[in-house]
């Protein structure tokens, strides 16, 4: 985290903290927000989370690491060149209706604005991304990719299907076809889990 956020961040007064407290479901402490385990403890939606089934989770979480390995992967084979989060960055800014404003590049990483910007930058040095002001707000940045970086986000789907497919073809049929209903099952309901 860099200074300016660090800063921005143990700046906000009290009732800010307070509002936060509050809105994570916290208890109302004049301003002072809730211990860690209190906000483990529920999530946005209020849900204790003491509460919930947590079995599955722990292969849940070896899946997650599984998928990771491979996302980490095949970006490093195909840019060489680019960190995770800067190719999500490029997802992001291809796969949406260009041009894509950069604060909704630094929601979406759910990263500040300096650190998403620092991201694009390296994009746009490897003429993977095209960058300009936006006419109607100068004070916003609009972001398009090149053809380039639109075939890089390609190459890298492409990869990753390969190496899913992969480990998919190890499985038994039925394993196989279990597996495939679990992904689309898990995908539905991550879509409708606070986070």
């Amino acid at each position: 985290m860099d200074e300016n956020s660090h800063t921005a961040q143990n700046g906000r007064d009290d009732r800010g903290a307070h509002h936060d407290a509050t809105a994570r479901g916290g208890v109302d402490r004049g301003g002072v927000e809730p211990e860690p385990a209190e906000r483990d403890q529920a999530d946005r939606s209020g849900v204790n989370r003491d509460d919930v089934d947590r079995s599955g989770a722990d292969e849940a979480l070896a899946t997650m690491r599984a998928m990771v390995r491979i996302a980490d992967a095949t970006v490093a084979e195909v840019t060489g060149q680019l960190t995770l989060t800067q190719f999500r960055a490029l997802v992001i800014i291809a796969e949406h209706s260009p041009p894509v404003i950069m604060g909704r590049v630094a929601e979406e990483l759910a990263m500040n604005p300096s650190s998403a910007t620092r991201a694009c930058d390296r994009l746009v040095q490897l003429d993977l991304v095209q960058r300009a002001r936006n006419p109607l707000n100068k004070r916003e940045t609009l972001l398009a990719p090149t053809a380039g970086g639109r075939e890089i986000v390609a190459r890298v789907n492409h990869q990753r299907r390969t190496l899913l497919a992969e480990v998919l073809d190890r499985l038994d049929p039925a394993t196989r076809e279990a597996a495939i209903e679990a992904f689309t099952h898990f995908t539905a309901a991550a879509a409708t889990t606070p986070l």
